[in-house]
């Protein structure tokens, strides 16, 4: 069986143009909390909107919904 010049390059286009669109795989970075749902977790791991984990560092205090313009002054008294 033999093959011809225009048949050999024809093979050989096809060949090179499957090799050019081949995908290659790269690594999907994602954050750790994609699946989990936003909560509050007092005592652990919270998860914000944007699904980053957040654990906090000393002692919590609970305040309403939507505490904007809220400060803590030093000697613990809510203003």
């Amino acid at each position: 069986m033999q093959i011809s010049i225009k048949g050999f390059f024809i093979l050989l286009t096809i060949t090179l143009a499957l090799q050019a669109t081949g995908q290659k795989l790269l690594p999907v970075l994602t954050v750790p909390g994609k699946n989990a749902y936003t909560h509050i977790d007092k005592n652990g791991k919270t998860v914000l909107p944007s699904g980053r984990y957040v654990t906090p560092a000393g002692k919590t205090i609970q305040i309403t919904h939507d505490p904007f313009g809220m400060a803590v002054s030093p000697d613990e008294k809510k203003r």
